[in-house]
């Protein structure tokens, strides 16, 4: 008997759009996708219910059926997309508003899947847990450690080091700890914020004409804080304000002179510099694909930058499971003419392992100074230039609450200018040229 009931779908399914081409129906649509639906036979309900709606059939079941055949099949992004259209025609539905909000979960859109939960009835708002908004929702913790391959240049500054008056700084190794947490507050807000220190040692290189100094440890410490705004809407928007505080100390030199243990007697001075970061990110699900717009202002080391940025990111699954993308950025250091307009290029490609544990492969590509990612969250304020820089990323999950553990290397080739003090710029033809690796590894936890 279940053979015939197979036998006579498959005729149905292979006679039908033959057919359709003579004459399409509301009563076939709806009894074909229904017969599909109640045998799960969710390719074939799929690639009938798009080809009944390009024949201007579309109805409330017809949409929920060709939504959940996308969703068992895996492609959260691509049902999303049809469970908010069954939602035009029975607004409220709790059926479509449950599997809005699993798909948008699933698709990683958390922020939109809370958006569609604040039009949850009671009853479902208990039964699937958003009823109660938890003040503190994630935790994250991460550190870094980066280690510049200069042991040559420190051991033998003479030859790297040109002759000509003026200074240069060149990163030895830093260590970098954070601590971020997310709120919700409100079914369409969260709030992401958090407290970074850096302690970085440096290679600082400095002659006057007179008197030539290589002090390897040449210490900064920086202290940041950084908060977003994210705001989501149904309809796949998202609109996120965000600003950056620095506090930068670190030691000026006030004099040197001839004396000393190694012949020279340097003086320093602690100076304080502040900087502030402000960016504002806007962004759109379309389908499968993610859209991004980026604006950022910044006032790192005397100067002022702006930038603006556009991605994409595409998921040829609709899940999370394969992604390809990238951003092109545009920033100016405003006050250094010399630099003009910089292109800066971003490529990057992710994958899971049965869904076990995720690889993102990311390049970066363009002239990085005073330079910010990821709406000023990250920030390359070095006084070297990045070149190019790689970077391995990799997210294994801990438990079924969604807290993750992740780790990576980043590859950075980088360039070092030297600034005059006969001409009150920096040099590009004194150029040192090195390369670092940062190794890095964090927890984010989901309460």
């Amino acid at each position: 008997m279940y053979r015939i009931k197979v036998f006579i779908c498959f005729i149905l399914i292979t006679t039908w759009p033959v057919k359709a081409q003579e004459s399409i129906d509301f009563t076939s649509v709806d009894s074909l996708t229904w017969k599909l639906y109640q045998g799960k036979d969710w390719k074939n309900l799929a690639h009938i219910g798009k080809k009944a709606l390009k024949n201007g059939i579309d109805y409330y079941y017809l949409r929920m059926r060709i939504g959940i055949a996308h969703y068992e099949t895996g492609n959260y992004m691509k049902s999303a997309k049809h469970f908010n259209k069954a939602l035009d025609f029975n607004t409220g539905d709790p059926v479509a508003l449950e599997y809005l909000f699993y798909s948008n979960i699933f698709s990683g859109r958390t922020d939109h899947a809370w958006s569609v939960a604040k039009g949850f009835s009671p009853a479902l708002k208990e039964k699937i847990g958003t009823a109660k908004k938890k003040s503190l929702e994630k935790l994250h913790v991460e550190f870094c450690h980066e280690n510049s391959f200069t042991d040559d240049i420190v051991s033998n500054p003479a030859n790297y080091f040109s002759n000509i008056p003026g200074y240069q700084i060149i990163t030895r190794h830093f260590n970098n700890v954070s601590l971020f947490a997310d709120h919700r507050a409100g079914y369409r807000f969260r709030i992401f914020h958090g407290y970074t220190y850096l302690n970085k040692s440096n290679l600082f290189h400095y002659n006057d004409g007179m008197y030539i100094l290589n002090d390897p440890d040449y210490v900064i410490n920086q202290h940041q804080y950084y908060f977003s705004l994210n705001t989501s809407f149904n309809n796949g928007w998202k609109i996120t304000p965000a600003v950056h505080f620095l506090s930068v100390k670190y030691s000026k030199l006030l004099s040197i002179s001839a004396g000393g243990p190694n012949g020279l007697r340097a003086i320093y001075g602690m100076h304080n510099t502040f900087n502030l970061l402000a960016g504002l990110s806007v962004s759109k699900y379309i389908e499968n694909t993610s859209l991004t717009l980026e604006g950022h202002y910044s006032n790192l080391n005397e100067n002022e930058q702006v930038q603006t940025t556009m991605g994409m990111i595409y998921y040829p699954l609709g899940n999370l499971n394969v992604y390809v993308g990238g951003n092109f950025t545009l920033h100016n250091q405003i006050n250094q003419p010399a630099e003009e307009l910089n292109m800066i290029g971003i490529g990057k490609f992710g994958f899971s392992i049965a869904q076990k544990a995720w690889f993102e492969l990311s390049g970066s590509w363009g002239s990085m100074k005073n330079y910010s990612e990821f709406n000023t969250y990250l920030v390359f304020n070095n006084y070297d230039k990045i070149l190019q820089k790689y970077n391995l990323h990799i997210i294994i999950p801990v438990n079924e609450n969604g807290s993750l553990l992740y780790f990576g290397s980043r590859f950075v080739k980088k360039s070092c200018e030297l600034y005059s003090f006969t001409t009150q710029d920096y040099l590009n033809t004194e150029n040192i040229n090195y390369n670092s690796l940062s190794l890095y590894g964090g927890l984010s936890w989901n309460f």
